[in-house]
Parts: structure tokens; C-alpha cells; sequence
């Protein structure tokens, strides 16, 4: 069964979220941004992302099935034309956001799911303040009991001097980043060939696990603390959650209320 971990240097093993979270957390998304398009005001986005509005028939939902397409697809984009010029929107960051503004309490929710396998993590004196975002979640019915939550906010509440950090694969402190950062010296000598030969694989392998669980959780926190500013989504703290969004991205409500000019285009035309 796929599983959301939650590692801290401080157990030898990680927490672990059902993975069924995830699938829910998506769903959510996806009829969140659905059921926005519906009301009248919407109806321009609607229209442009060509949307019917309709019920379903015999249990067939197109609006469902149209914004699949434009998730998964990646075969058209949004563009929006307002003052500041054109600026390409990603669908998945829209949709989310547009959940976030409708659904405050999913916001903790859905950074989870979009962060969890790029390493998403809540330092030491925030794991209190995030433990409280997942029971806001359960609270609101947005997150499902008896699935793992209870485990994670012990954890994060558990205390206020380590960070925290996801996986979605079990492998943080994560060594390919690790080596791909450049800061782990012994990584110069590993043999170019590694990712293709099995016994220079084992060779790094090996090397890894000889540095010890405190040096691979040092040089796996040195890379998520040295990411982008534009990477801040992937830490989760009060101030970073104020700017709201996920990607910096903007919402169905305030896209329309802009009065931008909207069109899909096709991705091969991005410039």
C-alpha cells in the first residue's frame, strides 16, 4: 500500500499517512474547481476552458472528464492578458489554488499532496502550527479519520527542535539530490557509469550508508534548505502559507473578477 511518510531525525522510522490521502486530496481538488466553474458569474472561464455546466447525464459527468483532460493531458495552457501583459497559467496550480480560496482549511491539504515527493517540510518551530492546519482538515471534513492523521499530529506535536520532512518513495535523507547538489565531496569519486552498472551502484550505495544517519539527514537538509526562493511552497510555515497558493499561481475568482482576456492554447505554441 503507497504511504505519504513523515521522517524526523529523532525516530528510526518514518510516520506513514495512508496513501489513499493523496487520490482523495486530487478528487477534491478537481471538484472543487468544477463546482467554482458552475456558479453563473464563472461563466466566462467556463467558457473559455469549455466547460458545459451541465448535470451529469446517466451518471456521465463531461465536465469531469473535460478537466482531466486539461490536468493530465498537458496538450493545452491558459493564457491571461490583463496590464501586467501575458502570463501562461498552469491548470494545476489554478485548480488548486481555486480550492484553497473556496476551502481555506484544504490548503495544508493540498501542499501536502502536491509536496510530498519533492521532499515538502515543516521546520522544528512550526510543527506545532502545521499539526494544527491537518486538524483544521479534519475538522472541516476535508481530510478523512483513522487514515494515519492522528500518528502525523502526535508527531509533529511530539516536539519543536527537528524538522520534519515527506517522501512519497520512503527515501529521505534523499541521495541523488544529495549527489546532484554537488555537497557530498565523497560523491567525486563515484564512477560515472553508477546508474547503469550494478556494481558501481552497490559502490555508492555502500558509501551512502557509511556516512551515518546524522551526516545523510545534514546533507539531505542542507539541500532542501538551500532550494529557490521560488521553491517556497516546499517549506511549510505560517508566512509562506499567508502568500497563499501553491505555485504562485492565481485563482478561478480573481481571474474573472480581473477582467482578463483568457484563451487556451495549444502547449506546443508556448514560447
Amino acid at each position: 500500500m503507497s504511504g505519504i511518510y513523515f521522517h524526523t531525525p529523532t525516530r528510526p522510522d518514518p510516520v506513514v499517512l495512508n496513501g489513499a490521502e493523496r487520490a482523495h486530496i486530487d478528487g477534491l481538488v478537481r471538484d472543487t474547481f468544477r463546482t467554482t466553474l458552475r456558479q453563473p458569474h464563472m461563466a466566462s472561464l467556463r467558457q473559455v476552458l469549455r466547460l458545459n455546466g451541465a448535470a451529469p447525464v446517466e451518471g456521465l459527468d463531461l465536465d469531469k472528464l473535460r478537466i482531466l483532460n486539461l490536468v493530465f493531458d498537458h496538450e493545452e495552457e491558459l493564457e491571461a492578458h490583463d496590464a501586467a501583459g501575458a502570463q501562461t497559467l498552469s491548470m494545476t496550480g489554478l485548480m488548486a489554488n481555486t480550492t484553497i480560496a473556496a476551502l481555506p482549511a484544504s490548503q495544508a491539504l493540498i501542499w501536502l499532496h502536491y509536496g510530498c515527493e519533492e521532499h515538502g517540510w515543516v521546520d522544528g518551530p512550526d510543527r506545532a502550527w502545521l499539526a494544527d492546519r491537518y486538524q483544521d482538515a479534519l475538522g472541516a471534513g476535508l481530510a478523512r479519520p483513522g487514515l494515519g492523521w492522528d500518528a502525523v499530529i502526535d508527531l509533529l506535536r511530539e516536539r519543536d527542535d527537528k524538522p520534519v520532512v515527506t517522501s512519497f518513495y520512503n527515501d529521505f535523507p534523499d541521495r541523488q539530490r544529495v549527489v546532484k547538489a554537488g555537497i557530498w565531496p565523497e560523491a567525486a569519486a563515484v564512477p560515472a557509469d553508477a546508474e547503469t552498472d550494478l556494481d558501481a551502484e552497490l559502490a555508492v550505495e555502500h558509501a551512502w550508508d557509511e556516512l551515518g544517519d546524522a551526516r545523510r539527514w545534514e546533507l539531505g537538509m542542507r539541500v532542501l534548505r538551500a532550494a529557490p526562493a521560488d521553491a517556497g511552497e516546499l517549506r511549510w510555515a505560517p508566512e509562506v502559507f499567508a502568500e497563499q497558493g501553491i505555485a504562485h499561481e492565481r485563482h478561478a475568482e480573481e481571474l474573472v473578477r480581473s477582467g482578463a482576456r483568457l484563451r487556451l492554447v495549444p502547449a506546443a505554441q508556448r514560447v
